[in-house]
């Protein structure tokens, strides 16, 4: 035969067969999680801020305007972080080649006019800074013509850039013609 319950105070004060006590622990325990969790999404939101607030901006201006003093590539840094200039490749027809000259010579055009600019790894570029990397000035309309020509349907320049947080990029001065870009 079964015992009837005794109808003590502990008893009757249960909530699904728990005490107010361990219900109070439970509660606790969600609410430290749950605060967990909002420090965790607020300290990304900070951090991410905190990178665009430095993040670079590389991007490049192409001057093919025969009529302008120089034509050529461009390198600009619009963002409001500095950029760290990792590299620059350079690609005719979708190949990889050296440097502005080994592209010239590749395209067959001459080269004695053409100046470049290099980059070391690491070298800086400043907020607002502007740098022509591969360009030239001639008084040869032909030349020009030519040179016109090949920035605008055969040359490509990729540039990978960090920012001083240690975050990479890269861009394609033509997209689909400096090969795969690595996504960072």
């Amino acid at each position: 035969m079964r015992s009837a319950k005794k109808n003590t105070p502990a008893a009757s004060r249960r909530i699904w067969g728990a005490t107010p006590a361990a219900w109070a622990t439970w509660a606790a325990l969600a609410f430290s999680l749950l605060s967990l969790v909002v420090a965790f999404l607020s300290y990304e939101t900070s951090r991410t801020a905190a990178d665009n607030a430095i993040r670079p901006l590389v991007a490049f201006d192409i001057e093919d305007n025969p009529d302008d003093p120089t034509v050529g590539i461009k390198l600009i840094n619009s963002g409001p972080g500095p950029a760290l200039i990792e590299d620059l490749s350079y690609f005719v027809d979708r190949k990889p080649v050296g440097d502005c000259n080994s592209a010239t010579d590749a395209a067959k055009l001459t080269s004695d006019e053409i100046t470049d600019f290099e980059y070391d790894p690491d070298d800086p570029m400043g907020v607002g800074e502007s740098q022509w990397i591969c360009y030239r000035k001639t008084a040869d309309k032909k030349e020009l013509d030519q040179f016109v020509d090949f920035i605008d349907k055969r040359l490509a320049v990729r540039v990978r850039f960090c920012s001083i947080s240690g975050t990479c990029w890269e861009k394609c001065s033509t997209r689909g013609m400096c090969g795969p870009l690595n996504r960072h």
